[in-house]
């Protein structure tokens, strides 16, 4: 399968990397005996490989010898063309599995716009959509995530839903099915043992009817699964090294889960009650080593709403003392306006001075009162300006538009009152103000309410934007209101919505999450083609009506879902119920389950330990040079240029190598590698160079690295130089490059269309210009089917690609197929050939 992917596949997509696998602390286990499990994030490969729900269900299923997990993501639209053209089915990264050969594959449904994807990576996999088509030797295809608490517009291609956390229920799901299977039960008979797990809903066993219009399922409830205690989970701290970017790059420690803010718009709030929080000694040991195991200069605290954790002062003294010594810094991403304050402040501008942003919601202290937000415009001024006297230069600032039943216009007047107000009394501070359309969720107090349509949210947006727009230091940012539209309807969504969603994908319907991608008028034909009134969906669902989703718990009981929508219409507020239970909501039983604050715990917190990074010091002056010789193989051969120098740069943390951190606003390892390949071609001969802050051996200094390096990457010799010393890039910034392919023509044709490359069109994404090839190649010869030619590296010269396609008539992406390899680089010195790492 690889030999295939690498010839006929790779060349011709972007980002062949996000394909590959081989990444640093992904895990390969043999199949053989082994019940195999997928998990699969329907999204593009740097969003799912973010998502931490999954590496959590990874870890703890590879632990268990009887299981082994892999993983796949959905492919770019380049990679599906391929993949249908060459009849590749989908596969696993670790393994290069096809999909359809694993006995289960785990979706994570993060957000209802996943729901084509998801679709079509059944599809690229030959496994039927609906269960009732598929047969017994066909995977099992398990659902969750936080969409769990509503699947039905997908419950007819599922045949079993983990509702709520899912550390614990997936291995009883995958427990069961191996046992199942073993003693070789039916599809239906382990369909059945199944839901006899708490917390698994098997949509194929339950009855439908159809109630005003909805399908409603008839059968037993399925209350949510709920880990009670954070401190017992296995968390995950080898957290997979991404092979490119990925959108939250950076270790992450889920410090609690769960919020009783009890803001009425939220499912989050309701769903995943009640909170419960990690010990701050448990953080401080699983930041330590999730760093020491990956390399990752940034660690982000995870949490609905971090600035609500109980010990979070004492959290971020104890971090920063930890830390900020190896130039590690933290990030808390979801602060909230009412417990921000100056301490906290001048804490997180020490840590890093990134941007801060806060969830207001409403414009108006009506709205706010409304949804339970329990923050002020005094809140609100007060936070701007600890904001800008602690040096911060903007702000962002989240809002929603369609939050209650009349007055939309009053709601968008009242934001931009707000926002002009703030910019005028707190002068010098920039806003960005990001607006959306309030979609409806099941499971909340506001889950009846109708939706805006996309039209009227576009007009709102438009008369904020209007009433704004001269005021230069407030900027406006908006959430697309068609895609709001499509999310609204598969939130609130039933059984019919199957049709519509299989009419859309047949259409071309993918990445609906995404602005580019997402085609409205598609889907307006499938709805049509399924016979569905999407508008149906949005409106205000009767108080008397059955839901589609009733037959889900999640915890937030019917009654008190009624009384928070009470509360709404009068204006009262609930109490944040973490410290004490005023409102009985129905989802703590105050024996397994209640509220657990990291106060609870008797801990011991020791000071900073002196083993972590001893040798990583933000501190360290430069005072060497390391030369690293290398080469690139296999995987990393695929990745780009910035991608490799933060997977070395990580590599170097993990290895505890004495490397120095660069001067100025965001502090970085230096690693200069130089000489960029194209990706896919392949190299025995690469040179990075480090700054060190004390001479090392070679065999200390690889005895610490290799074990930490990724597939792919050899490393072949160092040199070090003491202070001062002159870089590579100038001592050999133009070189000669050695280099050898495949060759598909006899040497005299080579030789001959070499010569006639006098006018080469050499094509850069800036530019084009005419050179002539041989002005640069300095010898050419054949050997045993390659090409070997050595050439001059100049800037704004030829390259080992136009070499090839002049020669071949082969692109840059074709190329790939040819097998190119640098061979040597080295420089003439009174005709003396010198390699390049020896200058």
């Amino acid at each position: 399968m690889l030999d295939i992917l690498e010839k006929e596949v790779f060349p011709y997509v972007d980002k062949p990397a996000r394909y590959i696998g081989g990444e640093v602390n992904s895990i390969i286990k043999g199949h053989e005996g082994r019940t195999k499990l997928a998990l699969i994030f329907p999204d593009v490969y740097e969003i799912g490989i973010s998502n931490l729900g999954l590496k959590i269900l990874y870890h703890i299923l590879n632990k268990i010898d009887e299981i082994v997990c892999e993983r796949a993501y959905a492919p770019w639209p380049d990679m599906e063309d391929k993949l249908r053209e060459l009849a590749i089915p989908l596969y696993s990264l670790e393994t290069k599995t096809p999909l359809n050969k694993f006995d289960i594959l785990g979706f994570s449904f993060q957000y209802e716009l996943l729901y084509t994807n998801f679709l079509n990576i059944l599809n690229l996999s030959g496994i039927p959509f609906r269960t009732v088509n598929r047969g017994e030797d066909d995977p099992f295809i398990i659902g969750g995530g936080p969409v769990s608490g509503n699947l039905e517009p997908v419950a007819h291609f599922l045949d079993a839903i983990c509702v709520g956390d899912g550390e614990s229920c997936i291995v009883e799901i995958t427990i069961k099915i191996r046992e199942g299977r073993q003693e070789n039960k039916s599809r239906l008979k382990i369909l059945e043992s199944l839901s006899e797990i708490k917390g698994v809903y098997v949509p194929s066993l339950y009855s439908e009817s159809t109630v005003n219009g909805y399908v409603i399922p008839e059968g037993k409830k399925v209350r949510r699964r709920i880990e009670p205690d954070l401190e017992k989970i296995d968390f995950i701290t080898r957290q997979i090294i991404p092979n490119v970017q990925a959108i939250q790059d950076r270790a992450v420690i889920e410090v609690a889960r769960g919020c009783t803010r009890g803001c009425r718009f939220c499912q989050a709030c309701f769903t995943y009650r009640p909170v419960r929080e990690r010990s701050v000694a448990t953080i401080l040991k699983l930041a330590r080593q999730t760093v020491s195991e990956t390399g990752y200069r940034e660690l982000s605290l995870i949490s609905l709403s971090i600035s609500d954790y109980s010990s979070l002062n004492l959290l971020i003294n104890k971090l920063d003392e930890q830390f900020s010594p190896h130039g590690i810094s933290f990030s808390l991403p979801s602060l909230r306006l009412d417990s921000f304050n100056s301490e906290l402040a001048v804490k997180i501008k020490e840590i890093r001075k990134s941007g801060l942003t806060f969830a207001v919601e409403g414009g108006t202290q009506a709205v706010r009162d409304y949804i339970n937000k329990g923050v002020n415009e005094d809140d609100l001024l007060s936070v701007i300006n600890i904001a800008k006297n602690e040096g911060w230069k903007s702000v962002k600032l989240y809002f929603m538009i369609g939050l209650v039943k009349d007055g939309v216009a009053e709601e968008t007047m009242g934001i931009a009152g707000l926002v002009k107000k703030i910019s005028s009394l707190v002068p010098g501070i920039m806003i960005t103000v990001s607006v959306a359309v309030f979609i409806p969720k099941p499971h909340t107090p506001f889950q009846r309410h109708r939706q805006l349509s996309a039209k009227d949210g576009k007009d709102e947006f438009s008369r904020l934007i209007d009433n704004i727009k001269k005021n230069k230091r407030i900027n406006v940012r908006y959430n697309n209101p068609y895609m709001s539209y499509l999310e609204g309807i598969f939130s609130r969504g039933d059984r019919r919505l199957s049709l519509a969603i299989e009419q859309a994908y047949a259409r071309g319907a993918r990445f609906d999450g995404w602005n580019e991608k997402v085609n409205l008028a598609l889907w307006e034909e499938a709805f049509i083609a399924g016979g569905i009134d999407p508008e149906f969906y949005l409106r205000e669902i009767d108080a008397d009506s059955p839901l589609p989703w009733d037959m889900i718990e999640m915890g937030a009981s019917p009654l008190f879902l009624e009384q928070e929508l009470e509360r709404s219409n009068s204006g009262s507020l609930t109490k944040d119920c973490s410290s004490a239970c005023e409102d009985y909501c129905g989802n703590c039983d105050f024996d397994e389950i209640s509220p657990r604050l990291a106060g609870s715990y008797n801990e011991n917190i020791a000071g900073p330990a002196e083993e972590f990074l001893p040798e990583v010091l933000i501190s360290s002056k430069p005072l060497f040079l390391g030369r690293l010789l290398y080469a690139k193989k296999r995987e990393m051969k695929y990745i780009s240029p910035t991608d490799f120098e933060e997977i070395m740069s990580r590599a170097l943390i993990r290895a505890d190598i004495p490397v120095c951190y660069s001067s100025g606003f965001n502090p970085h390892i230096r690693v200069e590698s130089m000489w960029a390949l194209p990706a896919g071609f392949e190299s025995d001969y690469e040179v990075l160079e480090i700054e060190l802050s004390r001479d090392m051996g070679s065999d200390e200094f690889f005895a610490r690295l290799l074990p930490v390096l990724p597939s792919g990457l050899q490393f072949k010799g160092l040199k070090i130089f003491p202070f001062p010393y002159t870089k590579i890039n100038r001592l050999a910034k133009d070189h000669f490059i050695s280099f050898d392919f495949d060759s598909f023509i006899d040497y005299k044709t080579v030789e001959s269309k070499l010569a006639a490359s006098g006018n080469y069109v050499k094509k850069t994404p800036k530019s084009e210009k005419i050179i002539n090839l041989n002005d640069f190649v300095r010898t050419l010869s054949s050997d045993e089917g390659k090409i070997i030619c050595d050439y001059y590296q100049i800037e704004g010269g030829a390259r080992i690609q136009d070499i090839i396609d002049g020669i071949t008539g082969y692109g840059v992406r074709k190329a790939v197929t040819l097998n190119p390899r640098v061979i040597e680089r080295y420089i003439l010195k009174n005709d003396v050939k010198i390699s390049i790492f020896d200058v």
